[in-house]
This record gives C-alpha cells, structure tokens and sequence, in this order.
C-alpha cells in the first residue's frame, strides 16, 4: 500500500506532468529543458509500460500483479498493448535510454512523440488496474493523482467530455 501511494502515484504524476508542461507551456522553455522534459516523460512513461507489461523481471521489480485480488491475473485481464505504446518500448530504449547507433539513422519526421496519443492509449491501461485492484494494496493517492490529471487534461482541451467519458467511464475517474 505505501509503496503504491509513494512510488507508483509518484511515475503516474511525473508521467503526466511532464508531458502537460510541454503541451501547454507556460513560457519559453530551452532546447535543453524541453528535452529533459521529453526525456523525463519517456523513462517514466516506459517504467509504467514496464510495469504494466513486464518482461524479464528481477526479485525486486514491482509490477501491477503485485496489487492484484488473490483470484486476479492481470496479464489476463489488461488491454492489449496499443502500436504507439509497442513503439514507445522500443523508441525509448534506442533512442533515450541507451547511447546506440539507432540515433543516427532516424529519419527527421520519425522522431517526434505523439504525447496525446501516448497519454490516450494509457488511461483504458490505468483506468482497468484501477478497476482490479486490490483496495488493501493500491494506496487511494494513485486514484487521486490520476483523476486529478484527467481532470487538468479535459479542461485543457485534450480530451473532450464524450471522449474522457469513453475512455476512462466517468470524466475525471481512473
């Protein structure tokens, strides 16, 4: 419980966060602070793929099973991973992540990041951990931090009502 309302709101806020700060900027920003922001939004949206969809795990890695009911198998009853989110595990560790030779072959107009698309392809992801969880171990702050974005980003335009309704079932609830 302490853990999920620590550190997993924690990625969930910074997932968020960031990507906000970039879209709807509030002043003049650097090349070099926007693309810490870029960055920061990347490894934080891909430590939430990775513990929504884990790979290979080590002992102390968290991942949503974690805070599952005992009758409960997430990699059964989570959304599909959507393309862009498959192309945001990928991107993220040749592009961010690891210094590699990827870099230099990127195609100008192959190197820009959808962050509403992004950020639209992981609500039906948070919106049904929610919904299974279990309420002894997910911390009531997870739910906040999320509604409390979702909120922010459907008065900020991104979403409108009918979609934020679709997508997440009631405006402003994860």
């Amino acid at each position: 419980m302490e853990f999920s309302g620590e550190h997993l709101a924690y990625e969930l806020e910074m997932f968020f966060a960031t990507a906000v700060e970039q879209m709807f900027p509030d002043g003049k920003m650097s090349g070099n602070v926007k693309n810490a922001l870029l960055e920061s939004f990347l490894v934080h949206a891909r430590s939430l793929l990775f513990f929504f969809y884990p790979g290979a795990v080590q002992p102390d890695d968290a991942f949503a099973q974690h805070f599952m009911k005992s009758d409960i198998i997430w990699a059964v009853v989570r959304p599909n991973l959507s393309p862009a989110l498959r192309r945001v595990q990928k991107r993220v560790g040749k592009e961010v992540a690891h210094l590699t030779y990827h870099r230099g072959q990127i195609a100008m107009d192959e190197k820009g990041w959808n962050f509403g698309q992004i950020i639209l392809d992981f609500v039906p992801i948070f919106q049904a951990f929610a919904q299974v969880s279990d309420a002894q171990k997910l911390h009531h702050h997870f739910l906040e931090v999320g509604n409390f974005w979702m909120d922010v980003l459907v008065r900020r335009g991104l979403f409108s009502v009918n979609v934020a309704q679709q997508s997440v079932g009631e405006v402003g609830k994860i």
